[in-house]
């Protein structure tokens, strides 16, 4: 288990005898990335000191909110990747238990021959285990200990003579003593948690302030380590607006181009970009669809006759500050209100030295001085020059900036720059082969 998990586990069982006194339920989603992780020994576990537990693999949606509705019981769910991850109606259910005021479906019941529609609670506690993630809805509204195959070297102690009535009757106990101080106590917010996971940790931390001591530090601890790096990047979108942000760190002009944008994007090779529609690169249009919900729409450019459509390049602040984290050990990207050519300035002086140095002649081979091997520049800076003369050598072609810059040499960029009509020819050669 990863560190600060146990007391996240500690917490969350307590929470199960007390969790009607709170207005949001946390699942506990133990996720692996293979068999034989602990999953099924840490679902046992929970099934033996959680309030009510009751396992419930390979449940059905109509089972679920029945078993719910009767018995209130704390659902501990195996096997969700095999029945879960494309089941829409069982994940619906399972999301909508996450707030009381909408833990709740309906459904048409027969009643004296009749069919009366009749109300049915999704609302109370669920450990899920998963091989592999399970969708992001699911995922945001959990707490997830990611767990890992331990080394043969490691050993560990296997979960043997355990009093479970022991440890059941001492939740019980606390329970009943601490349930009106619980609705007392008001945990302060934690400025490293985004709004969702101050949600979810928010019950635990009431809980661990009530018992005190260390309890309050380890469970602020445990909030931030397990939630680090959730995220927003499991949306594919915000992956989208992410990248976007990296190409415009450093970029020049005020407005962007659709189609410059998407071939920016597909030349970061190592994202998804490159065959991101069904094996082909982005397109234009595509990467349209996905901004109209960050509030970014392509317009045409001023005084651009031709009628090109792209972007404003400071329509993307907003989106930028309210979507992603900010930039580590850098400045966030922000207006240039002194200069008329950017609305953003460099991220990071080592990054803007780094694209400056990328723009000087490469020194010729075997001078001492190792040829500029990354045109983009060193970390994730960006030669805006370079990149537009792709672009432009790949109008109308079937080959990508990437493409093109593949069959390139340290050498050349500067030439390419300097006399487009080099890489034109050479992407004509591509895109005939």
């Amino acid at each position: 288990m990863p560190d600060h998990a146990g007391t996240a586990i500690t917490l969350w069982i307590i929470f199960t005898y007390v969790y009607d006194g709170f207005r949001v339920c946390p699942m506990l989603m133990v996720e692996s990335p293979q068999k034989r992780c602990g999953k099924s020994t840490l679902l046992a576990l929970l099934l033996r000191t959680c309030n009510r537990a009751l396992p419930g693999a390979n449940i059905s949606p109509s089972a679920l909110f029945r078993v719910i509705e009767k018995w209130s019981p704390t659902l501990i769910i195996d096997e969700a990747d095999t029945f879960v991850r494309d089941n829409e109606e069982l994940r619906g259910l399972l999301n909508c238990g996450h707030t009381r005021e909408f833990a709740y479906t309906y459904r048409n019941v027969e009643v004296n021959g009749n069919h009366e529609p009749h109300k049915f609670s999704t609302w109370g506690p669920k450990a899920v285990a998963t091989i592999g993630n399970l969708k992001d809805t699911l995922m945001d509204r959990s707490i997830v200990i990611r767990m890992r195959r331990k080394k043969r070297i490691e050993v560990r102690e296997r979960l043997t003579g355990f009093e479970q009535s022991s440890v059941t009757e001492r939740c019980l106990r606390w329970a009943q003593d601490n349930t009106t101080k619980l609705q007392l106590i008001e945990v302060g917010t934690t400025q490293e948690l985004h709004d969702r996971a101050v949600d979810n940790w928010t019950s635990l931390l009431t809980i661990a302030s009530c018992i005190g001591g260390e309890w309050p530090e380890r469970a602020r601890a445990a909030a931030v380590a397990l939630t680090e790096g959730d995220s927003d990047a499991d949306s594919i979108a915000v992956q989208l607006l992410a990248d976007i942000r990296e190409v415009l760190t450093g970029y020049s002009r005020e407005f962007i181009s659709s189609k410059e944008l998407a071939s920016y994007l597909v030349g970061l090779g190592d994202r998804p970009w490159v065959e991101y529609s069904r094996g082909k690169p982005i397109t234009p249009t595509k990467v349209t669809r996905m901004l109209r919900g960050f509030g970014v729409r392509a317009g045409k450019a001023n005084l651009d006759t031709r009628g090109t459509r792209g972007y404003e390049v400071s329509n993307f602040k907003d989106p930028f500050d309210r979507y992603l984290s900010p930039l580590q050990n850098a400045e966030t990207p922000q207006r240039n209100n002194g200069a008329a050519s950017s609305d953003f300035q460099s991220a990071a002086d080592t990054e803007a030295a780094a694209l400056s140095n990328s723009r000087r002649p490469a020194p010729a081979k075997g001078c001492g001085t190792s040829a500029l091997s990354n045109p983009l520049g060193a970390g994730n800076g960006k030669d805006p020059e370079l990149m537009h003369a792709l672009t432009e050598a790949c109008a109308g072609l079937s080959v990508t900036p990437a493409d093109l810059l593949a069959k390139l040499d340290a050498e050349d960029y500067r030439e390419v720059i300097a006399d487009p009509r080099q890489a034109r020819q050479l992407a004509k050669r591509l895109a005939a082969q």
